[in-house]
Formats: C-alpha cells, structure tokens, sequence
C-alpha cells in the first residue's frame, strides 16, 4: 500500500502542476490581450496636436480683432473644431483684466473686414501645405486634415490697452492646445 500511495500522490502532484502552467499561461495571455486592448483604445484617443504658424492683430473701425493661422501638426483629423475653446487675456484700454471666451460665429470670406461683424471667433479658410485654399459645398470642410492650415479671426469684444500683454489659448475637444503671446500696440 505505501508503493501504490505513491505513486498516486505523484500523479496527483503532475497533475495539478500541469492545470497550473495550464491555468498561468492562460492568465498571462489574458492580461496581455487586455493591455494590448487597452493601448489600441488609448492610441485612439489620442489628442489633437495643433501649432501657432503666424498672428496678426489691428484695430479697424474701432473693432479690435486677432487673425491667427494654425497647423494641424498630427496624424488625425480634427473633428468639431467649431466647438474649440478660444480665450483671450488682456487688459482693456479702460484698465479693466479681461478674460474673453470668444463664441464661435461661424465663416467668413478672406478679405472681410472685422469691422461690423461680432465678437467672438470665425474660421476664415483653410490651406493646404502648399499655401492653397480648400472649399466644400458648405464653404468649410468638414474636418481639418493632418498638414492644414486653419485661419481663425478673433474679433475682441474690447480694445486692449496700448503696451498690453495679450495671451491667446485655443484648445481642441480632443486636448489639443496653442498658448501664444504678444504685446498690443
């Protein structure tokens, strides 16, 4: 009895280390499949990835306003990029800090004078990588391609005060950000 004994605790013994490399090696393959899902779904949240390319800014009329072209640096499409946050910080010329989150106001042409139009921010046109515009039916298209050039105008609801630092901070819905600034006058 003490042979046979034994031997049926060493089978047992193979056997349970046999369901346990079994049931580790089912386990490691299971978290791998999970991490190898989660950096698929991370990949695909990427952020917007947005550059300040060039600024200019004036008074026209009494209407002060900032012209701003900025890149699509990244390898994804920017979606509803109407819905970006544009704010501006500045002193006005009565003295007053002025913190502006500027509304979407949807296009106008290149060319068009701020003057008249109001507050907030308009999409302008956008480039192509050689400098070229790009149109839709809409006069927008419907998303902003990697290697584009969006123009925005920004009509301020004040004027700054001459020697004024003015910051600008447009971010994306997908964390895509710019921050730049200039001294107006």
């Amino acid at each position: 009895m003490g042979v046979s004994t034994i031997v049926a605790s060493t089978v047992v013994i193979y056997v349970l280390l046999v369901v346990g490399g079994f049931l580790a090696g089912l386990t490691v393959y299971s978290l791998t499949k999970t991490i190898e899902s989660q950096d698929k779904l991370l990949s695909n949240m990427v952020s917007d990835n947005i550059d300040f390319q060039s600024m200019t800014y004036g008074i026209v009329n009494s209407t002060s306003y900032i012209d701003v072209n900025l890149t699509n640096i990244g390898s994804t499409n920017i979606y509803s990029y109407e819905n970006m946050d544009v704010i501006v910080y500045y002193t006005s010329s009565t003295g007053s800090q002025e913190i502006y989150r500027a509304p979407f106001r949807g296009t106008t042409a290149p060319g068009t004078s701020p003057a008249g139009l109001a507050d907030g921010w308009y999409i302008v046109a956008f480039y192509d990588v050689t400098g070229k515009p790009i149109s839709s039916a809409s006069g927008i298209p419907g998303l902003w391609k990697p290697n584009t050039t969006m123009e925005m105008l920004i009509v301020l609801p004040s004027t700054p005060n001459n020697t004024s630092q003015v910051s600008v901070t447009i971010a994306t819905v997908r964390g895509g950000y710019e921050y730049f600034e200039f001294t107006w006058g």
